[in-house]
């Protein structure tokens, strides 16, 4: 099921929703909604995408994907953007894997974290912390 499908769906389905409630809701033509459920329109910008799924009271990851975001995906949500990278490394910190690559959200570049020294391991690194070389 598509995104259309499903907002058609979730519409018809209501007793209380209905196309011109959710389009005006989400402060889109009267129209709006109705014309993007049944085709007449090609696209809905993601923005308008968002507005319409807190009109009609669902996620928009529902909306886009029919399925509900991890409670740790929507704690992550509402981190502010400024934010998002050091909450990255500080679950990376905690994490028992590797650091892995993190989009930087600011310029859209690909930043590495940069591998603490208390995982570097050298045959001095080794000696300190007791370990055999």
């Amino acid at each position: 099921m598509d995104t259309r499908q499903r907002l058609r769906k979730l519409i018809e389905q209501s007793d209380t929703l209905t196309f011109v409630s959710v389009s005006v809701r989400a402060g889109l033509s009267d129209s709006a909604v109705h014309k993007y459920c049944t085709g007449r329109t090609q696209s809905m910008t993601t923005d308008n995408l968002q507005k319409v799924a807190v009109a009609a009271g669902v996620s928009l990851r529902w909306l886009l994907f029919g399925e509900e975001a991890s409670p740790v995906m929507e704690l992550f949500e509402r981190i502010p953007e400024s934010r998002r990278q050091q909450a990255i490394e500080l679950l990376e910190s905690m994490a028992d894997v590797a650091p892995i690559a993190a989009i930087d959200g600011l310029k859209g570049d690909v930043v590495v974290p940069v591998t603490p020294q208390s995982y570097v391991s050298s045959p001095s690194a080794n000696k300190r912390n007791g370990a055999l070389a």
